[in-house]
């Protein structure tokens, strides 16, 4: 038994290895031959055939042999990469440790992994105060990003985005998903308190009713 394989343009084979055939001229069935994509392009698509000839071993001088051709249509799309961005179970308030966690979720198999990266509508955030971007980490087929505010200031309100990079080949892409983050601020603490405190308050005499308030100071 032989087998051939042929694509779109003929030669299956491609120079850089990314593309090859395991088996093909087996002697015991079942009789395989497989065409190996170690990283699917775009330029992939289109019409394989897959050529199984027969032919006996044990009689060398019987030529004839029994041809079958099958053809797959092979159609590469781009992989759906969905972006989000997760917020703390915490109410964003002043004075408290927030974070935001950027998912995105792969499809299974993917030869890359996409690259997270975190920005606000000034730039870069690895120099604010308060800030800290965490590792890039993988669980299963979802890659995450956090940001973390400790403590959450109000100045730290604002628009945050996350952007992903994924390449594949010879194409590069990227998606973004934006957050509008809203510091709320805590309510300070108020007190009252009269000078000579335990003495009858008596008609005509003169005193004075202090209110002290406490505000948090994460609030600019």
């Amino acid at each position: 038994v032989e087998s051939t394989w042929t694509g779109p343009g003929g030669a299956v084979l491609s120079s850089d290895g990314r593309v090859s055939i395991s088996g093909g001229n087996d002697s015991t069935s079942p009789y395989m031959s497989v065409l190996m994509f170690s990283e699917l392009y775009p330029g992939d698509n289109g019409t394989y055939y897959c050529s199984v000839a027969v032919r006996p071993t044990d009689s060398p001088q019987i030529t004839t042999q029994s041809m079958v051709v099958k053809d797959f249509d092979l159609n590469v799309m781009r992989p759906p990469l969905p972006i989000g961005i997760v917020e703390d179970q915490t109410p964003a308030n002043a004075g408290v440790e927030y974070q935001l966690v950027c998912e995105v979720e792969a499809v299974e198999g993917l030869v890359y992994t996409p690259q997270l990266e975190w920005n606000n509508a000034h730039g870069d955030l690895t120099s604010v105060d308060g800030v800290t971007i965490g590792s890039q980490e993988s669980i299963g087929n979802t890659t995450r990003l956090s940001l973390t505010f400790n403590p959450l200031n109000t100045s730290h309100g604002g628009s945050y985005t996350c952007t992903y990079t994924w390449s594949s080949g010879y194409m590069n892409y990227s998606e973004a998903s934006t957050h509008m983050l809203s510091v709320g601020i805590p309510p300070p603490s108020i007190s009252i308190s009269v000078d000579g405190l335990g003495m009858p308050l008596y008609q005509g005499t003169a005193r004075n009713l202090t209110c002290s308030h406490i505000v948090d100071p994460s609030v600019d």
